[in-house]
């Protein structure tokens, strides 16, 4: 008769023991053996993992004893071994059994234990017992948690937050961390712990770091953590803007400014995107796009600008009429095009939505050379002469008058309106949607209730 301990390494770090007892087949034997069964025990495997307490090493555990009770009946001890010992025999009772096995190390501490319960060994039969070894979850443990920083990252001040206990760190280093933290817990009691390490320069928080913590009976729960430079930048203090911030045309200058105190450098990019050796605080796009500069400082997180559009140069558009011109940009015009409308003669017009599927940053001027007259009549008074939509500006420039009577000329739905030196809107009023810009250079507005700005869910009504 024999019997095979298997341990098995588990993804939960527990180790299994497979106990195989089989009562001897000699008849004369089994005469004799009539209230014991020999059983033999195996060890396949040495090792165990567990998640913060350490690697468990086959010299962590050096001895072994296995304990049981019997129908109630307590057996303090059935079997002792060594920890580097792979086979061992005991002779049991038969009955109803539980089983505890537990390891020490060599300070005589129970480091690893399993139980098995309910376990029938009956002569003549064989058993099989499997045992599941995993650290103490009672008693206490030890936490030693070890940063390592950039000291260039300016860490002045770590705070932890956990049931253990709330601390600042800078009442005891003074600042001085030198790119080294270690958070040090003695004495714990076993459990899992949630902690938080927030790593500050002065009062500005840079990172936030959770650990969950493992703590276990007479084991030290270690970890390293190293943080890059990227893991602990700094905020800038100031904000990057560029003046041109509206629609320009290429060629034109772009002059960017930051209001922070830290020397920055720069990097203009294109539709988010650097664009090579444009590394100075101005840059002239000689292409259409999006525009946008970054400042950036070693050891501090970028900032990025909000993105001028750059279009072409200015296209005329034909056509007889402002309705015609105005109808076949519907299908014509293309994202950064620039397109000018010349008005030749005071017209009525029905109502325009400016949107162009697919296509984003539009220019539309409407522009001429004598005073001229745009008006549009409808019943209904939320109709819109114009609705401009994402992706669209419309300009007016001098001679250009809007006249609309007691309803609305323009809804502003994302887009931009502008009204330039001698332009003009007579009556109606402009209404300006969530992400709506209205920008007044110039010109007049009379007869009407100006201009209003809505809230978010208001809906335009759209032709």
């Amino acid at each position: 008769m024999r019997t095979i301990i298997m341990r098995i390494l588990s993804g939960f770090g527990m180790v299994a023991i497979m106990i195989v007892m089989a009562a001897c087949p000699d008849g004369i034997h089994v005469q004799k053996q009539q209230e014991k069964t020999v059983v033999n025990f195996t060890i396949t495997n040495d090792t165990v993992r567990t998640v913060l307490p350490p690697h468990i090493a086959p010299e962590d555990i050096v001895r072994y004893k296995l304990s049981g009770t019997r129908d109630d009946i307590f057996w303090s001890e059935l079997s002792e071994f060594s920890g580097d010992t792979t086979h061992v025999s005991i002779e049991l009772i038969h009955g109803t059994w539980d089983f505890t096995l537990d390891g020490y190390n060599e300070n005589n501490e129970i480091i690893l234990q399993g139980n098995v319960y309910d376990v029938s060994i009956v002569l003549g039969t064989t058993t099989q017992v499997y045992f599941s070894l995993s650290v103490i979850n009672n008693g206490m443990g030890n936490i030693r948690i070890s940063f390592n920083f950039p000291e260039a990252t300016a860490i002045t001040r770590i705070i932890t937050c956990s049931t253990i206990a709330s601390e600042d760190f800078d009442d005891i280093y003074n600042g001085n961390f030198n790119g080294n933290f270690d958070y040090v817990k003695n004495n714990i009691a076993a459990g899992d712990y949630l902690i938080n390490f927030g790593f500050y320069h002065g009062d500005i928080l840079r990172t936030t770091i959770t650990e969950l913590v493992l703590v276990r009976n007479n084991l030290t729960s270690s970890k390293t953590i190293i943080l890059t430079g990227e893991d602990l930048k700094r905020v800038l203090s100031g904000t990057v803007t560029v003046s041109p911030h509206t629609i320009v045309v290429i060629g034109t200058e772009l002059t960017a400014a930051y209001s922070g105190t830290e020397n920055v450098s720069w990097q203009w990019n294109k539709d988010g995107v650097p664009v090579p050796g444009a590394t100075a605080s101005d840059y002239t796009p000689d292409e259409t796009g999006e525009y946008t500069v970054t400042v950036s400082v070693a050891t501090y997180d970028s900032k990025t600008s909000t993105a001028v559009a750059v279009v072409g140069h200015p296209v005329e558009v034909t056509g007889d009429t402002l309705s015609e011109q105005l109808t076949s940009l519907a299908s014509s015009a293309e994202s950064f095009g620039n397109y000018v409308i010349e008005v030749t003669a005071d017209e009525s017009i029905s109502a325009f939505n400016l949107s162009y599927i697919g296509r984003s940053n539009i220019v539309i001027t409407l522009k001429a050379d004598m005073p001229q007259t745009i008006s549009f009549t409808s019943p209904y008074l939320n109709v819109a002469m114009f609705t401009i939509n994402t992706g669209v500006t419309l300009i007016l420039e001098n001679n250009i008058t809007l006249s609309r009577g007691n309803g609305t000329s323009i809804n502003i739905i994302g887009g931009l309106f502008i009204m330039n030196s001698g332009s003009a809107l007579f009556a109606g009023r402009i209404r300006v949607f969530s992400n709506g810009t209205f920008i007044m250079n110039g010109g007049t507005i009379s007869d009407n209730t100006s201009y209003e700005i809505l809230t978010p869910t208001s809906t335009p009504y759209l032709n």
